[in-house]
């Protein structure tokens, strides 16, 4: 779907209509530019209510570090690779109990396997990594 400046009519009504704006996922499995990898441990550290959690596991087993805000008693922390900064994937932590979960539990995991590159909608991308 795209979008234009002052189109915000338009993105309910898609919403409405069930329509799924696909742009945040895909911004999630690219992970950040190169030249923005470098500068994202310095700038976290700004952002109020961000923490920064030095060991955490990807769906695939993966150790990075993450990236993390709280809310509702659930951390939710976007993984990186140390070393590349490369975004890994996410993870979900219950920290403290609610009525669903206990603190410790896992909610969510995910991975970012593969990327890749496509010229057209519906082509097989081209492996990137």
């Amino acid at each position: 779907m795209r979008h234009f400046p002052g189109d915000r009519g338009q993105r309910t009504r898609a919403r409405r209509a069930g329509v799924r704006d696909h742009r945040r996922p895909a911004a999630r499995a690219a992970g950040p530019a190169q030249g923005q990898r470098r500068a994202l441990p310095g700038r976290r550290a700004r952002i109020p209510g961000v923490t920064v959690v030095d060991d955490a596991v990807d769906a695939a087993g993966r150790h990075g570090v993450a990236v993390a805000r709280t809310h509702a008693g659930e951390r939710t922390e976007w993984i990186f690779d140390k070393n590349t900064l490369e975004f890994l994937g996410e993870r979900g932590v219950m920290v403290e109990d609610t009525a669903w979960a206990k603190a410790g539990q896992i909610t969510a995991t995910t991975a970012v396997l593969n990327r890749g590159i496509s010229d057209e909608p519906g082509e097989s991308s081209r492996r990137a990594n």
